[in-house]
């Protein structure tokens, strides 16, 4: 079998193998963490059916995620105008994104929980949520249900602009994930 130049040129040790850089494999795992959030999202603005009780709670995650939205705004400007002790460069930002679609809906509570418990959960040495994102995912996603569920039962009534409860929730999820903004969920 013809070998391809590539393979030539690495058995007589001129050249390596390009393996996916680690930019591109961390925008590649928040990516694939986010697609669910997203693909909520998605639902709540482009569908207006309530029906099945599946969607209406897909639409209903939908929105809580996007009430958080002010906040990865917000952590962005933070990043870029240098009021952090970490700046990131532009593809950076790209890199980042995907990330925050999930870390910052949980916001302060999911991040004080994590902090109190993931090193015990893991057992890791550390206890960054890079070393540790399947427990800080857990952490947000059992942050939302709840507030989904809530979200999601009102939604069957009709419109959400009007409902008190679904205001008082969407203040409580932007006022979270605010006050989680400062937290450097990428580590020291």
């Amino acid at each position: 079998m013809p070998r391809s130049r590539t393979s030539e040129r690495l058995a007589a040790g001129r050249g390596s193998y390009a393996y996916p850089s680690r930019t591109l494999l961390l925008f590649l795992l928040g990516l694939a963490c986010a697609l669910p959030f997203l693909a909520c999202m998605a639902l709540f603005l482009f569908s207006k059916r309530t029906e099945p009780a599946v969607l209406r709670f897909a639409r209903a995650f939908g929105w809580a995620a996007l009430c958080c939205t002010p906040a990865i705004l917000a952590q962005d400007v933070m990043l870029a105008g240098g009021f952090s002790s970490t700046s990131f460069n532009r593809s950076e930002y790209l890199l980042a994104l995907p990330f925050q679609t999930w870390v910052l809906p949980g916001g302060y509570v999911v991040q004080e929980v994590f902090e109190s418990n993931a090193k015990s959960i893991s057992g890791h040495r550390q206890s960054t949520m890079m070393d540790n994102v399947p427990i800080y995912y857990t952490f947000t996603l059992l942050w939302l249900l709840p507030w989904a569920a809530l979200v999601a039962a009102r939604l069957r009534r009709g419109s959400l602009r009007k409902d008190p409860a679904v205001l008082v929730v969407a203040v409580l999820l932007l006022a979270n994930s605010i006050a989680g903004i400062a937290w450097p969920w990428w580590g020291t």
